[in-house]
């Protein structure tokens, strides 16, 4: 029997340390996060944000979105009460009604969708974006207006826009390359007319804007960007890209952004309302499974440390109280 309790307290010793060694040969810390993937970013995302939006946390937003005239913003809040199962107060249900019901009707829709053509800020709608806005932008007209504004803006000794010149610029010359490949450049025409109507739309950071300028100068740089905007295009919507636009600092962002839009997909508007950009981000990643078995084995192999210096300890203090008691 003690042979075998020897035994067993030996490998509780020596296995921990064994696999510690292991574990760590394999350098756990080297990339302790790693991405999650979709499904579980997925899920991530949806408990996240099943669990912040509460009545508590909606019916302000709500309010200010109100009292502000968002419609935006009021409708994606609307959305996401309903979907949460959240019951606004009767007052504030009325009054979300009413705002909204401006934005039905073939007579709201017309002079909304001629208020978008003219000022994209001004679009109550973000789907009045898609079918009003992007169509005559995505024209070689509304490229040519583009380089012809800040062409003018120039000629004046004004500010010029080099982001909405050069995509405007570069806009012409994937129209005329898409025609001429027969199509395959209308991904590259799509990224440039998006991020010249977030230009329009003040969706672009002076962040993300000088980011592009740098961008432009290196090989790949300004494409990568643009293939980034059409993933989240892609994902979402062509108003809604706008929205999310706004949250990327840089273009290293704008592919965080385009990775969320991935996962997310039409919630990602959502994610970004209730988590906010830091959080909805972190939750795309995860701490690796090798780093949590290397955390965990060298949690154990330092409260065996502890176990047996406070043994040695007591047993040091009764050999010294012992022989005093002799006496």
């Amino acid at each position: 029997m003690r042979r075998l309790a020897r035994l067993t307290l030996l490998l509780w010793a020596v296995v921990p340390v064994i696999l510690a060694a292991i574990v760590m040969a394999q350098h756990p810390f080297a990339s302790p996060i790693i991405e999650r993937t979709t499904t579980e970013a997925h899920l991530a995302l949806t408990m996240a944000v099943a669990r912040t939006v509460t009545p508590e946390w909606i019916g302000p937003r709500i309010e200010q979105a109100l009292n502000g005239k968002d419609l935006q913003r009021l409708s994606l809040l609307n959305d996401m009460a309903r979907e949460n199962g959240v019951t606004l107060s009767a007052s504030q249900r009325i009054r979300v009604d009413e705002e909204l019901a401006s934005l039905e009707g073939w007579r709201a829709t017309t002079g909304n969708c001629i208020r978008c053509m003219r000022d994209v800020n001004a679009c109550p709608d973000l789907t009045l974006i898609a079918s009003c806005t992007i169509p005559f932008e995505l024209s070689p007209a509304g490229d040519v207006a583009a380089v012809s504004r800040q062409t003018l803006n120039w000629l004046k000794g004004e500010e010029v826009d080099e982001v909405d010149a050069a995509l405007g610029a570069l806009g012409i010359a994937a129209t005329a390359t898409t025609v001429v490949s027969l199509g395959s450049g209308a991904p590259v025409k799509m990224g440039l007319t998006t991020l010249r109507v977030a230009r329009k739309a003040n969706a672009i950071s002076p962040g993300l804007r000088r980011s592009l300028i740098a961008a432009s100068k290196t090989e790949g740089g300004l494409r990568k960007a643009l293939g980034d905007a059409n993933r989240i295009r892609n994902s979402t919507s062509s108003g809604e890209v706008l929205v999310i636009l706004r949250h990327a600092d840089d273009v290293d962002e704008l592919s965080r952004l385009a990775r969320l839009s991935e996962v997310a997909g039409k919630d990602t508007r959502k994610a970004l309302e209730a988590l906010g950009k830091p959080r909805s981000l972190r939750l795309l990643n995860r701490v690796s499974d090798l780093t949590v078995a290397a955390i965990g084995l060298l949690a154990l192999i330092t409260a065996q440390i502890i176990t047996l210096a406070h043994s040695i300890l007591k047993l040091m203090l009764r050999r010294a109280i012992a022989p005093g008691r002799n006496r």
